[in-house]
């Protein structure tokens, strides 16, 4: 059990840092294509050794901007914060899209695993795990 519930905080964490996608939001969602589009112009595929200093920032802000401006309702996780919010702090707006789509995954594969059986229903908090993903991030990710 707690190598299930160590591997869903993993899982959950690397969705997370990596980037993000909807639930519930009132935005239209994007395909599967277009999102491996947008995360190929994206730079949350190239290693943080490969980053440039103007990089580094962006993917620090994403990161921080999850832990600020996701929630979880309902067991789903959803993004709190507007397109045009998330430009306004200066991140192209493609990234938004890269969040909701992400966010969805995220949910759906927890949702799935319980379904199927192989995450027990106790385990199965996306609130619970988000917060200790957030802990750990704020305590040494970072």
């Amino acid at each position: 059990m707690k190598l299930i519930v160590k591997t869903l905080c993993t899982i959950l964490s690397m969705s997370i840092a990596v980037a993000f996608v909807s639930c519930g939001n009132n935005q239209a969602a994007i395909s599967a294509e277009k999102y491996k589009e947008l995360l190929n112009e994206s730079i949350l595929l190239i290693p943080d050794s490969l980053l440039n200093e103007e990089q580094a920032a962006l993917k620090t802000k994403l990161v921080d901007l999850v832990y600020e401006e996701v929630e979880v309702v309902d067991n789903n996780l959803v993004l709190k914060m507007s397109r045009e919010a998330l430009e306004q702090q200066g991140i192209p707006s493609f990234y938004y899209d890269i969040l909701q789509y992400q966010m969805k995954e995220t949910t759906d594969t927890m949702k799935k695993w319980v379904e199927d059986g192989t995450l027990p229903v106790e385990h199965a908090d996306l609130d619970s795990l988000f917060r200790k993903s957030k802990e750990q991030y704020l305590n040494g990710y970072k």
